[in-house]
């Protein structure tokens, strides 16, 4: 298979997980995630394949490759915690090496397009290693999130995480080695860079899926258990004395277990309140 052909498929693949997020009813924000880092990577393929003969525009399609390992790290975050998986800080911290590539990228648009160089070439320089910095310390946070509560989590999830870990790893090691092996061969270099991206691509999906399905078996066994251990006259064992406040807590019950809405992602009390007509 030839490097154009390659980075074709690649930019195929990502499309198609792309739009699979896309078609997903309840979405998870691991779902949102790997639908952005889907679409940076077919820029990256994109980017690829058109090359040179675009020729400054390249750069222009360049500064949509901002949400590759950072928002890669968000959703690794996103797929092994329970609470607080993405505060503020590690959106600043994703969204600053997104802001330093598009810089860059703009850069090298305006410079090319207009033949305008107003950055010094050390200044440049210092921005290409502050993102390699960045990077390698967003791929260390990357391999961190598969170890955290390696111990405390359940058999399946372990598997889970050795999965992802395995993916991680393996990834940044053969990218390594290849970088060492193919030093003067940049065009080896790309097409081991674009065959890794395909098989962490497939693996991510399978991941988010086998995450996905894990989840919603674990709700609908803890729903099961409280259908099987609640009392008939759940409502009255609350000691609610009022009719209406009882007709109320009969709704809500309704609504989050009948109707499974625990299920729903991003659930929020004011959706419960509009739909029992309490707002």
């Amino acid at each position: 298979m030839s490097q154009s052909n390659l980075y074709m498929l690649l930019l195929v693949v990502a499309i198609a997980l792309l739009l699979t997020q896309i078609c997903i009813k309840q979405k998870r924000t691991m779902h949102v995630l790997f639908a952005v880092f889907c679409g940076s990577v077919a820029m990256v393929a994109l980017k690829k394949i058109t090359g040179e003969q675009i020729g400054a525009y390249q750069y222009l399609i360049g500064m949509t490759t901002c949400a590759t390992c950072n928002v890669y790290w968000l959703l690794s975050r996103s797929l092994f915690r329970t609470k607080n998986a993405i505060a503020l800080p590690h959106m600043i911290m994703a969204a600053s090496i997104a802001g330093l590539v598009m810089f860059k990228q703009g850069y090298l648009f305006f410079s090319n397009l207009y033949d305008v160089h107003s950055f010094p070439s050390f200044t440049q320089h210092l921005l290409g290693e502050l993102i390699g910095l960045l990077s390698s310390c967003i791929l260390v946070l990357m391999i961190w999130e598969g170890f955290r509560g390696f111990q405390q989590a359940n058999k399946l999830e372990k598997k889970q995480r050795t999965f992802y870990l395995a993916t991680i790893m393996g990834a940044i090691g053969l990218s390594t080695i290849s970088n060492s092996l193919f030093v003067d061969n940049p065009s080896a270099i790309d097409w081991g860079v674009g065959l890794i991206t395909l098989t962490v691509l497939i693996n991510t999906q399978i991941l988010v899926y086998w995450r996905t399905r894990s989840i919603q078996a674990a709700n609908t066994t803890l729903c099961t258990r409280y259908d099987e251990t609640k009392e008939p006259n759940t409502v009255s064992a609350l000691h609610i004395e009022n009719a209406e406040e009882r007709n109320f807590a009969k709704a809500i019950l309704a609504l989050l277990v009948d109707e499974q809405r625990f299920l729903q992602a991003n659930l929020k009390v004011v959706d419960i309140a509009r739909e029992t007509r309490c707002v």
